[in-house]
């Protein structure tokens, strides 16, 4: 079974590396713009790895860790 990794923020520059990245290492990839967003995929399924770019639209990136802690 894939590991799966949730990429918030990761839609340009670094966050796009990263999803790629993470794919050719095996992960199963989502990638969202905003912290809502993020807490809409954790309510359906879990994420064994989460990266996250600390200046979201919302929701900041470490209070999304913060919640999901």
């Amino acid at each position: 079974m894939a590991k799966v990794l949730l990429v918030t923020g990761g839609s340009r520059g670094l966050g796009a590396a990263i999803c790629r990245l993470g794919a050719r290492e095996g992960y199963d990839v989502a990638a969202v713009d905003s912290g809502e967003a993020a807490f809409a995929l954790l309510a359906k399924q879990p994420f064994d790895v989460i990266i996250t770019d600390l200046f979201l639209p919302g929701v900041s990136g470490i209070d999304l860790l913060r919640r999901v802690r």
